[in-house]
C-alpha cells in the first residue's frame, strides 16, 4: 500500500490511498493497479523519435467530482475540465499568447460543452483493463 498527498484541483491539501493489491483486478497471474476516482500524478511527456524535447506535466482527476485539470510547462500552461458548470461543462485553457502588441501575456480561454459534445474529466492515466503484462528477457 503506498499512501500518497495531493492536491485538489483548486489547492485544498488531500490525503489518500493507493493500494494495488486488494482493489486490483487479476490479469495473467499479476493485478492490474486501480487508480481510483480521484488522483494527484506528475511526469515528463517524452516522445520517442521526435525533436520535441521532453516537457514535465502535472496532473489532476477527480471523476466523482466531474473534473481534472493538468498543468504543462512547470505550469505556465493549465488546462481545467469542468463537466458541471454551465448545461454541459466547460473546458479553461490559460496560457501566454504573443502577437503585435504583447509578448508572453497571460490569456484565459473558454470552450462551453454542447449536448451532442459534453466536457467530461479528462483520466491522465490509462485503464489497464485489457493489456498484456510484457516481461522483457533481459
Amino acid at each position: 500500500m503506498i499512501e500518497t498527498i495531493s492536491m485538489s484541483l483548486f489547492g485544498k491539501r488531500e490525503r489518500g490511498r493507493c493500494d494495488t493489491g486488494q482493489s486490483a483486478t487479476p490479469a495473467g497471474g499479476r493485478t492490474v493497479p486501480d487508480f481510483g476516482k480521484m488522483y494527484h500524478v506528475k511526469g515528463v511527456l517524452s516522445l520517442p523519435y521526435s525533436k520535441v524535447e521532453p516537457e514535465p506535466f502535472e496532473a489532476w482527476y477527480d471523476l466523482e467530482g466531474n473534473r481534472s485539470r493538468i498543468n504543462y510547462r512547470n505550469g505556465t500552461v493549465q488546462t481545467f475540465l469542468i463537466g458541471n458548470y454551465f448545461d454541459y461543462g466547460a473546458i479553461y485553457k490559460i496560457t501566454p499568447v504573443s502577437n503585435e502588441t504583447e509578448i508572453q501575456a497571460i490569456k484565459c480561454f473558454q470552450l462551453n460543452g454542447t449536448k451532442k459534445d459534453p466536457i467530461r474529466p479528462q483520466a491522465a492515466l490509462p485503464d489497464l483493463q485489457g493489456f498484456e503484462i510484457y516481461i522483457s528477457p533481459n
